[in-house]
């Protein structure tokens, strides 16, 4: 079972710790003196000493104890760790530009929008035996809906990232909570510390709704940081042209060239985290369809694109491609299937050439990560193709199941 922190279990705590952080390092303290920076956060009020008395009383107390049971050095070391697997602390110990967002950003939502990417970003282990715990728990939750809160303590058990991995623990999912501790080997203690900050996290942030004792997933979409899918169009990243027909064949890594944002200076401070987090997709889009279409043109495809993601010609084979990046939850994946099978369907019908044979188009979907199965099951059923990387590899699902990519 891997450890994640159980020092802040709500949005706002993460928040305090980071400005107390900023504030410590300010002053001219250094963060790899743990007595210190715990001090710190004690007298800042992030963490709370037990006891009766004075701070300057409790802290005196606290420092009276053995080593490894003061609350003010724990309470350092779990706040820096924290800090640094979020990405808002760097490795030499120095707040980096993710954390000082967060600082600024100016509304609630716009901070529960950077930690939520933060979390979905957090990796535990050292390679190969990473995993994404956060990203876990919204695919089980996604997989197993009124699945036990107790047994959300899987999203960290997995050792990877692996499909082995993750089926293992997807298998536990459903059992009653004490089979699962007696499993795993957990005490009550530790199985309790487990699920205290994830679940606590995702449900703050709208991922994950609580009743009684079960978890099931939820969506997290406010309707004033709605984000625009992909194409985004007031970046200009596709231009107009004729409905029917076909530009110039392109090279590889001129299918989908990273925008110019420009400034964006009247936008409202409240979205100004949506619109960094929709750069980020935006970018992460258009490197993975330069990626694959590596991949056609190594396969001797020509290739073209606008108004599409990408129309791919061999012989009398056309492949049309609709990419999509993937956050990790189930209802993002949702969404964005959604949004690519009725542009697939909207392309096939508007802009297509009439001389190109519907029965020789193949619609593809292509994901920057594996969909959850039922996704891939929608598109299927569709008649759409998905496809998603593995590493240098292509994975295409294939009747319930995984097979290599080939065109």
């Amino acid at each position: 079972m891997k450890n994640f922190p159980h020092q802040f279990a709500v949005p706002s705590r993460f928040v305090d710790a980071l400005a107390a952080t900023q504030g410590f390092l300010a002053a001219g303290g250094d963060l790899a003196t743990t007595w210190n920076f715990g001090e710190w956060l004690v007298r800042a009020g992030v963490k709370n000493l037990m006891g009766e008395g004075s701070v300057d009383e409790l802290l005196e107390a606290d420092k009276q104890k053995p080593v490894g049971r003061q609350g003010t050095q724990a309470a350092a070391r779990d706040t820096r760790r924290t800090l640094r697997l979020l990405g808002y602390l760097s490795n030499a110990l120095e707040l980096t530009p993710s954390g000082i967002q967060l600082l600024e950003a100016q509304s609630d939502e716009a901070r529960r929008i950077l930690l939520r990417d933060a979390l979905l970003a957090l990796r535990l282990g050292d390679p190969p035996a990473q995993s994404h715990p956060y990203r876990i728990l919204l695919r089980l939750l996604g997989d197993h809906p009124g699945m036990p809160r107790a047994n959300t303590l899987l999203a960290l058990e997995a050792a990877d990232d692996s499909e082995e991995e993750y089926a293992r623990i997807s298998s536990l999912a459903p059992r009653p909570p004490p089979e699962v501790e007696e499993e795993l080997g957990l005490t009550p203690a530790s199985a309790a510390n487990s699920v205290k900050i994830l679940p606590s996290l995702a449900a703050s942030l709208g991922d994950l709704r609580k009743v009684g004792p079960l978890a099931y997933p939820t969506g997290y979409e406010p309707a004033s940081l709605q984000l625009e899918d992909e194409q985004a169009a007031d970046a200009q990243l596709k231009t107009t042209h004729s409905s029917g027909q076909l530009g110039a064949p392109l090279a590889p890594d001129d299918i989908a060239p990273n925008p110019e944002f420009g400034d964006q200076n009247e936008v409202f401070v409240d979205m100004a985290a949506a619109i960094a987090l929709r750069k980020k997709r935006t970018i992460e889009h258009q490197a993975l369809m330069r990626h694959f279409a590596s991949k056609l043109a190594e396969c001797g495809y020509t290739l073209y694109a606008n108004p599409y993601d990408c129309l791919a010609n061999l012989g009398e084979e056309w492949l049309l491609v609709e990419a999509k990046t993937l956050n990790g939850s189930p209802i993002d994946s949702r969404r964005q299937s959604e949004k690519a099978l009725g542009q697939l369907m909207a392309y096939s019908f508007f802009d297509i050439p009439p001389d190109i044979d519907s029965d020789a188009l193949n619609h593809i979907a292509l994901f920057s990560q594996r969909p959850p199965d039922n996704v891939s099951g929608f598109l299927a059923n569709n008649g759409v193709r998905v496809v998603w990387p593995d590493g240098m590899d292509w994975k295409e699902s294939n009747g319930g199941g995984v097979g290599n990519f080939a065109p």
